[in-house]
């Protein structure tokens, strides 16, 4: 549901259904960390933005750790009207630490990964209601359409693709750049 903490913001809040198989536990810990940064962005898919109700935005260092969990904003005015918008705390012991992001998709149940990476600035403010950074989603699969497993929807290659049988022939190399193959 929606909580309104005044006329001029409200908070969006959700979580997992009960039958979700990928909801993550991602736990802040506020004072795990001396310093802070803050965030606002809206996380976008194919260059449009996707939050919904009960998506979660999480921030993590390089081990994993949990460096930052979201909290969904909807601004009632501006050019981000009615949007989503994560307000993230970021926590570090240090400057330059490199934090990268995760993203819930609860309509999906899925996780993505991929998403840009942030080099860490104590008290830094990255963003605001009216103009937030953006966060565009990786989809990593196979990328190459004669694939048996080609994902439409990838944007970035994973190296999975698996080919059909070519019987003497095989693939020796494939170049991305020019999307051209040289068989053998």
């Amino acid at each position: 549901g929606i909580v309104n903490i005044d006329d001029s913001m409200c908070i969006e809040v959700g979580g997992c259904i009960e039958d979700a198989e990928n909801c993550p536990d991602w736990e802040d810990d506020p004072n795990a960390y001396e310093l802070t940064a803050t965030m606002n962005v809206m996380v976008l898919l194919n260059g449009e933005q996707t939050a919904q109700s009960g998506d979660i935005l999480g921030a993590f260092d390089d081990e994993g750790n949990i460096r930052g969990i979201g909290i969904q904003l909807i601004p009632p005015f501006g050019p981000n009207e009615g949007s989503i918008i994560y307000e993230i705390q970021l926590r570090s012991n240090f400057n330059g630490e490199i934090i990268s992001f995760k993203y819930y998709d609860a309509s999906k149940d899925l996780i993505y990964e991929g998403l840009s990476e942030y080099e860490f600035l104590a008290n830094d403010i990255v963003g605001d209601m009216m103009d937030p950074d953006q966060l565009e989603i990786g989809i990593y699969g196979c990328t190459f359409s004669i694939a048996n497993n080609y994902n439409p929807n990838a944007t970035i290659d994973d190296d999975s693709c698996e080919f059909p049988p070519l019987g003497d022939l095989s693939f020796k190399e494939f170049n991305y750049v020019d999307k051209t193959i040289e068989v053998h």
